[in-house]
């Protein structure tokens, strides 16, 4: 059992100086710090976290990540989609996340282009997103998944179907 504290959150104004800082934890803090920053430095919080996105380390990168789906706003859309087809496979899952509350008619059609992803993972996360964020989602659009290569894309695709009293 250690008896040190964990350390507090970075401040706000820290975290936007620690989106360059040498230790990883650091700038992981800062994602996180910056996701809960606030109406009023909104610009200033998605403009570090497109740099933290692109982080050389992924733990970074989904901390970003994590933190942008939190303001779910479509100016964050541009920054998520460059992530589905990034190299770490849990920061393109948690990318169709975010893309399913930023919502909208622009996400939409991004999580329907996801559901054709080459990642299994993306392809798995996008089907409950298309269904859960889009105004008017299209069984048409889920069908191929029904026959995907991938057994837990299929299985997601086919809870989804019943959405639509598919398969029910």
């Amino acid at each position: 059992m250690s008896w040190l504290l964990s350390p507090l959150p970075p401040t706000f104004e820290a975290a936007l100086r620690d989106v360059h800082a040498r230790r990883t934890e650091s700038r992981v803090a800062a994602a996180e710090r910056l996701g809960d920053g606030g109406d009023d430095r909104r610009e200033e919080a998605v403009a570090s976290l497109r740099t933290l996105a692109e982080d050389k380390d992924a733990r970074v990168r989904a901390a970003a990540v994590r933190a942008l789906q939190q303001f779910g706003d479509v100016r964050t859309l541009p920054i998520v989609v460059q992530r589905l087809d990034e190299g770490d496979a849990l920061v393109r899952e948690l990318a169709v996340i975010a893309l399913g509350a930023v919502g909208g008619d622009a996400a939409c059609e991004a999580l329907h282009a996801a559901m054709r992803s080459r990642h299994p993972e993306v392809r798995f996360q996008a089907v409950v997103s298309y269904v859960e964020a889009c105004a008017k989602p299209q069984l048409a659009a889920l069908k191929p998944l029904l026959r995907d290569e991938d057994g837990k894309v299929r299985a997601n695709a086919a809870r989804c179907a019943r959405h639509f009293g598919y398969g029910a």
